[in-house]
């Protein structure tokens, strides 16, 4: 299962424990332990989370792309878009995509340092 292979190549590329991983995803050491060798299957949100942390798509740790790095897809020549659910895909600008990636960021920030 290529699941297993991307999260683990992604783990130790990153230099992470399994107990790292765990905690910074926020599932056990046993739940990666178990990602990593084929016995468990992640659910969606555990997949969000992972791809996430490792600023990979979801579909790059499930094998549907090559690609990894959102950034690397970033940079490619395509209009961006935003997902609102539902199968409701709308085309947005650059300039928007822009915005909403710093927005995001500082998002992110605001709730790490929340957690501390």
């Amino acid at each position: 299962m290529l699941i297993s292979k991307r999260i683990k190549k992604l783990r130790i590329q990153n230099g992470l424990t399994q107990s790292q991983l765990g905690d910074a995803i926020g599932v056990t050491k046993v739940s990666i332990s178990g990602y990593e060798s084929k016995k468990r299957i992640p659910d969606v949100n555990t997949l969000i989370r992972l791809a996430d942390y490792f600023e990979v798509s979801v579909d790059f740790l499930i094998g549907r792309e090559g690609g990894a790095y959102i950034k690397d897809l970033l940079k490619e020549d395509r209009s961006p878009y935003i997902f609102f659910g539902q199968n409701n895909l709308e085309e947005i600008t650059t300039e928007e995509a822009q915005r909403l990636k710093e927005e995001l960021e500082m998002y992110r920030l605001y709730q790490t340092k929340q957690k501390k």
